[in-house]
């Protein structure tokens, strides 16, 4: 049996329109929830990272984010390149270890976390920065 058949094809518009913006204040709502779980996380991540950061590990960092970035000594403490170092240290560096600085917050902080911070470290362990290095080919244009 169709809906349709049981109720007008007017009622049927009209229960589609009311769904739809159910469904819209819904995602709505949930994607609130996210970007304020997100930002909780970020923030605390961080802070807590300042706290726990080993010089060694951060030092050591340094050195390999350079080697990588093929990046002259003086040029990471331009804000731009720090920025980069930063984000790539906080959850794309190997400690040593073999762990990275993330993952070390989540094992240690998860039982005072929410459900939905879990649920938002587990996305973001999934999709690590890396670093990749961008060739440009420069072609001559004939006058």
């Amino acid at each position: 049996m169709i809906i349709k058949d049981v109720i007008g094809v007017k009622e049927v518009s009209e229960y589609m329109q009311q769904d739809v913006s159910n469904f819209k204040a819904y995602r709505d709502q949930k994607q609130t929830e996210a970007d304020q779980a997100l930002h909780e996380l970020y923030e605390s991540y961080f802070s807590w990272l300042e706290k726990n950061t080993n010089l060694r590990e951060k030092v050591r960092a340094k050195h390999i984010f350079k080697e990588k970035t093929d990046m002259h000594p003086d040029k990471l403490n331009e804000t731009s390149w720090l920025l980069q170092f930063e984000h790539w240290f906080a959850f794309d560096y190997v400690t040593v270890i073999g762990s990275r600085m993330f993952d070390l917050f989540v094992r240690k902080n998860q039982g005072y976390m929410t459900k939905k911070m879990l649920e938002l470290s587990g996305l973001i362990m999934t999709s690590a920065i890396q670093l990749f290095k961008r060739l440009f080919k420069k072609e001559k244009e004939d006058l």
